[in-house]
C-alpha cells in the first residue's frame, strides 16, 4: 500500500474465486481477501488494483492509468501492458472510498511455466493531479 500527494492505492493477489462477490458490498463493509502465498499450478490467482482520492477534473470526473507488467521468477516479462485506463469518469461515492481498477488480471500457471516467485507491477496514475503510484506484490508458484 502507497500513498502521495492525497493518492492512494494497493495491490492484491488473491485466489479468492469469488473476489467479485466480496467486493460488491456496502462502502462501509470492509472485504477481507485470501491473499495468494504459495500457489499451485492450475489454481487462479486474481490481481487486484485498488485506490482511493483520485483528484476530479473541472467536470467532476476521476481519470486512473495504470501499467502492469508480470515478471516470472527468471525476470522474464511475461506481460506488459501501457497506459492502460483503470477508470474513467465520475465515482459512484466519497472520492476517500476504495475503489476498485476496471483492470482485473486473471493468472494461472501452466505446465512449462517456471516454478518460483512471480512479480506483480501495477504503476497507477492519477491523471488528474500527475501522481504515480508504483506497486508491487508477488506469489510462489509451485
Amino acid at each position: 500500500m502507497k500513498s502521495k500527494n492525497g493518492f492512494g492505492g494497493f495491490l492484491v493477489a488473491t485466489t479468492d474465486a469469488d473476489w467479485e462477490q466480496k467486493w460488491s458490498t456496502p462502502p462501509e463493509t470492509v472485504p477481507i481477501f485470501e491473499e495468494a502465498d504459495v500457489v499451485p499450478y492450475g489454481r487462479k490467482v486474481y490481481i487486484l488494483s485498488l485506490f482511493a482520492n483520485p483528484s476530479m477534473d473541472d467536470s467532476g470526473k476521476a481519470k486512473v492509468q495504470c501499467d502492469i507488467r508480470v515478471v516470472d521468477p527468471n525476470g522474464k516479462v511475461a506481460l506488459a501492458l501501457k497506459d492502460q485506463t483503470c477508470y474513467s469518469g465520475r465515482l459512484s461515492g466519497k472520492a476517500t472510498n476504495v475503489y476498485m481498477s476496471t483492470q482485473v488480471m486473471v493468472f494461472s500457471g501452466d505446465p512449462g511455466d517456471p516454478a518460483g516467485t512471480w512479480s506483480v507491477e501495477v504503476n497507477l496514475l492519477d491523471a488528474n493531479r500527475d501522481t504515480e503510484l508504483p506497486l508491487r506484490t508477488r506469489f510462489q508458484l509451485r
